[in-house]
C-alpha cells in the first residue's frame, strides 16, 4: 500500500501553561506492508522492519542512519505510562488538584492500555466517526476513503500507532475497518496544552 499524506499539528495552550510546541505541517510518502513500513518526508526516512524488529532512522542530507531496536519505542511507552501513573498518584496524595494527564489521555498519547479497560464510545454522523471516553473527544475518522483488505487497514493502524499514538481500543476499530480513511484527527491533552493532529490521505494505491 502506497500513501501520500499531509500532517498538521495545532497546539492550544491551557490556562497557566508556559511554552508550548510550535504548530507544524509536513507531507510524507508512506509504504505499508506486512513485513515493513517506511515514512519519508523532506529530511528523513524512517524504516520499521517488523521481521528483524529494527527501526532505522535515515538522514537524507548526509546519507547517515541510526539503527534501533523496534522494542525501544514500546518499552519507553510502557515505562512512561507507569511513570505518569505514579506521578499522578503522588499529586493526589499531596492533595494537589492537578494531574500530568487523565488516565484516558495517557493511554491515548502513549498507545498503551491498562486494566480494567475503559469504555470507549463511537458516534457516527454523516461524515465522521467520533471516538470519546465519558464525553471527552479523543479521535475522529472520516467515513470516506479507500476500501481495502483488513490486512491493509491493520497496516494503516500500525502507521498511526508508531508515528502518532492512539488509544489501543480505537486503533483496533481502525484496523478492523477495511478502510484507508481520507482523514483522521487525534486530540491529545496534557498538563500544558491540547494538541490536535490531523492526517489527511491525499493519495492511496495498492501495489504488489
Amino acid at each position: 500500500m502506497l500513501l501520500k499524506v499531509h500532517m498538521d499539528s495545532r497546539h492550544t495552550s491551557l490556562p497557566g501553561s508556559g511554552n508550548i510546541p510550535k504548530d507544524t505541517a509536513y507531507d510524507a510518502d508512506v509504504v505499508l506492508s506486512k513485513r515493513y513500513m517506511t515514512v519519508s518526508d523532506t529530511d528523513h526516512v524512517t524504516i520499521l522492519d517488523f521481521e528483524k524488529r529494527r527501526r532505522i532512522f535515515v538522514e537524507k542530507k548526509t546519507g547517515t542512519y541510526v539503527d534501533y531496536s523496534l522494542y525501544d519505542s514500546i518499552g519507553f511507552r510502557v515505562l512512561e505510562l507507569n511513570n505518569r501513573m505514579a506521578m499522578n498518584q503522588m499529586l493526589i496524595n499531596a492533595k494537589i488538584d492537578k494531574q500530568i494527564a487523565e488516565r484516558e489521555d495517557n493511554e491515548h498519547i502513549l498507545s498503551v492500555q491498562t486494566h480494567p479497560a475503559l469504555a470507549i464510545s463511537g458516534d457516527h454522523d454523516s461524515d465522521e466517526t467520533a471516538f470519546s471516553i465519558a464525553g471527552k473527544s479523543l479521535f475522529r475518522q472520516s467515513l470516506k476513503g479507500m476500501p481495502v483488505t483488513v490486512e491493509d487497514s491493520t497496516a494503516f493502524a500500525q502507521f498511526l500507532r508508531y508515528n502518532f499514538g492512539g488509544h489501543p481500543l480505537i486503533l483496533d476499530d481502525v484496523a478492523k475497518g477495511k478502510l484507508i480513511p481520507s482523514r483522521v484527527t487525534f486530540i491529545f491533552r496534557n498538563l500544558a496544552a491540547v494538541t490536535s493532529v490531523t492526517i489527511t490521505v491525499t493519495s492511496a494505491q495498492t501495489v504488489d
